[in-house]
């Protein structure tokens, strides 16, 4: 099964992200502060979502989000 990608943005307020990546149709994905991360990130592991983080003034955080994005995609195949 050939994976979708969805993009998301951490920022201070919901936004929603969407725009093609390498031919791929990006799905829609609005994220804010109260959403639990596991939550989003097991919902798009479910329907085998490929994330792409872009970093931005929160590098920190977009940074920490990532690396539990992609052990989680890792550990769990």
């Amino acid at each position: 099964m050939r994976g979708r990608a969805s993009q998301s943005y951490i920022l201070s307020d919901c936004r929603q992200a969407s725009r093609r990546v390498e031919g791929i149709d990006a799905q829609n994905i609005l994220e804010d502060k109260e959403r639990n991360t596991n939550q989003i990130v097991d919902e798009e592991m479910k329907n085998n979502i490929i994330w792409i983080l872009y970093l931005n003034q929160y590098k920190k955080v977009t940074i920490m989000f990532f690396l539990h994005v992609w052990l989680r995609v890792i550990f769990s195949q």
